[in-house]
């Protein structure tokens, strides 16, 4: 058996796909958005068995802010294991692999984990449990009147980064 960590590349869509749809459950229009317009801007890992990937995790270009401080930050996104290949540790090399990258290249490392019940397990690799999030829904049967406008990508970054202003936060490259 042949085992590697290596980036991912679009050969290994089907395969990436298969994972992202039994881990997450999203529909086929978000993963075929989510790879069309991402794969090749952002780093794509996976850990793959005789050359077929059965984990993966995405990492996106940051800068982790705080004051005149300035960081690299990557963040994490949807990694997981296919279940057929769960229990053999293969995601954890995946994440000590991004890891040890960060600690090389002095990159500040965040996500957001799909459940609550993942928090301890990204602990051990130590990532801290402190950060909150909210999410605000209306129910669908209530009609709630918002005012929108368009806005580019560049000038919700620009709103968005000043409005953080001296609070640690994080910018995203506009791509």
């Amino acid at each position: 058996m042949n085992n590697v960590i290596r980036l991912a590349q679009k050969k290994d869509i089907p395969f990436l796909y298969e994972i992202w749809k039994v881990c997450f459950g999203d529909n086929e229009d978000y993963v075929d958005f989510f790879y069309k317009e991402n794969l090749g801007k952002i780093t794509s890992t996976v850990y793959c068995v005789d050359d077929r990937p059965v984990s993966m995790l995405h990492w996106f270009d940051a800068e982790f802010v705080n004051g005149t401080e300035r960081r690299p930050a990557k963040y994490l996104y949807s990694g997981g294991s296919h279940p057929d290949f769960r229990k053999n540790g293969y995601y954890a090399e995946l994440i000590q692999y991004v890891t040890d990258y960060a600690d090389k290249h002095g990159c500040v490392l965040f996500g957001k984990p799909a459940t609550q019940k993942l928090l301890p397990y990204y602990a051990k690799f130590g990532f801290l449990q402190d950060a909150c999030f909210r999410i605000l829904t209306f129910p669908p049967a209530k009609k709630v009147p918002i005012k929108t406008k368009v806005l580019t990508p560049e000038k919700y970054n620009l709103m968005r980064n000043s409005a953080f202003g001296s609070f640690p936060h994080v910018e995203w490259p506009y791509r």
